[in-house]
């Protein structure tokens, strides 16, 4: 069962990825346009491709892990090509406790954040707060099943 929700998930996350990434071409697009033309800028345009930007980032995290997209020292694996395992198992366990942080601060702001309102778009803030738990809560999970991934390789190549 979870073989099948899982892939849902990590294709939602993707598709809100895409989302937030177009909106934040249109938005400064329309920016621009609206600078040219009227000679006058929106401030919620801004706002939004801010949030957009933002949900980009977090909703993007379980796609560049589920492909091992991340940044590597590859000249590391090239020096000390023993250790790349225990180099690459390291660097997944330390991106897991690093979202694990994002997670806790996200959670630990929300209290505060529930009220707020971006100042001219209106868009409650605790809706960012929230697609960062989200997508921080994905990127661990793809994270331990990369590792799952790693572990299993190296049994089968040993």
């Amino acid at each position: 069962m979870i073989g099948k929700i899982w892939p849902g998930l990590r294709g939602l996350s993707t598709i809100l990825c895409a989302v937030a990434c177009a909106a934040t071409g249109v938005t400064i697009i329309t920016q621009v346009l609206s600078r040219l033309t009227m000679g006058q800028s929106f401030i919620w345009v801004e706002e939004i491709s801010q949030l957009a930007v933002i949900l980009t980032v977090f909703f993007g995290l379980v796609a560049v892990e589920h492909t091992n997209g991340h940044l590597t020292l590859e000249i590391m694996f090239t020096m000390f090509p023993k250790a790349a395992f225990y180099l690459q198992i390291i660097g997944k366990l330390l991106m897991a406790v690093y979202a694990s942080f994002i997670v806790y601060s996200a959670g630990r702001m929300l209290p505060a954040a529930r009220r707020i309102l971006a100042p001219a778009s209106k868009i409650p803030i605790r809706y960012v707060y929230y697609s960062m738990i989200f997508g921080c809560v994905l990127w661990i999970i793809q994270t331990v099943i990369n590792m799952v991934l790693l572990i299993k390789e190296r049994r089968k190549g040993v």
